[in-house]
């Protein structure tokens, strides 16, 4: 069985840690993204949990076309299953 991917960047509050939104990460911006979050050249499909810097986080969301707050909240790419 395969599973298939998606990837989101998710937010957590930093005071109580608490998810607190999600955006996804359109399929045409993956590559720019996964490389800006660095992610490993071992994990080419990002199946893991890559903690953001504020400003990694902000380049991440220009890029994808969002508004973040790095201030309020801490970011991750953060793998997801798509139901098919």
């Amino acid at each position: 069985m395969t599973v298939t991917l998606a990837h989101k960047i998710v937010a957590y509050d930093k005071k109580t840690e608490w998810y607190a939104q999600e955006y996804d990460v359109p399929a045409q911006h993956f590559a720019l993204v996964k490389r800006v979050a660095g992610v490993a050249k071992t994990d080419p499909d990002a199946v893991g949990n890559y903690p953001l810097s504020p400003s990694v986080a902000e380049e991440i969301a220009r890029i994808i076309g969002i508004t973040i707050d790095s201030k309020r909240f801490t970011f991750y790419l953060e793998p997801a299953p798509v139901d098919e």
